[in-house]
């Protein structure tokens, strides 16, 4: 097993070990994780008097209520992804940053209200840390889909 981390391109032929079911658990797994964790920062901010912890964790206890529908376009994105070979560490965070904005408009054109640069960079920032929980599931559990795209000579090209 190779264990260099893929930054951009994945192979594309060891991608096929990652199934549509796979890349559907590690959405699920992403929807799930953060309860805990922020009920745990909201322990913690509560424990220490920490107004920052407490509200990243209150964010991230009533994430499912909203995270959903991100993780819903994320998953067959990200399959297409794997599969052409771009589903790397660097485009997969840039697919979370997307759709986090994404997800914030929509919301935000649903209820009619007026959207602030700091919601924009709170939904990119949050759709980036769902999209690497996804990503570091399926190299947890499928490592060898994840593989990084084989070095190819230039043959004679500079």
């Amino acid at each position: 097993m190779n264990d260099r981390l893929p930054l951009l391109r994945n192979d594309r032929l060891a991608a096929r070990a990652i199934r549509m079911w796979h890349v559907f658990a590690a959405a699920i797994a992403a929807y799930v994780i953060p309860v805990p964790v922020g009920y745990g920062l909201m322990k913690l901010g509560l424990a220490t008097g920490s107004d920052v912890l407490g509200g990243f964790g209150f964010m991230f206890l009533f994430s499912p209520l909203l995270s959903w529908l991100g993780l819903v376009q994320a998953f067959p994105v990200m399959f297409v992804l794997l599969r052409i070979g771009w589903g790397g560490l660097l485009p997969t965070l840039a697919l979370g940053a997307c759709l986090g904005v994404l997800h914030v408009l929509e919301v935000a054109a649903y209820t009619g209200s007026t959207v602030w640069r700091r919601q924009l960079v709170s939904g990119a920032i949050f759709g980036t840390i769902f999209i690497a929980i996804v990503w570091s599931w399926l190299r947890g559990r499928r490592p060898e889909g994840l593989a990084p795209s084989p070095d190819k000579p230039t043959e004679g090209r500079v």
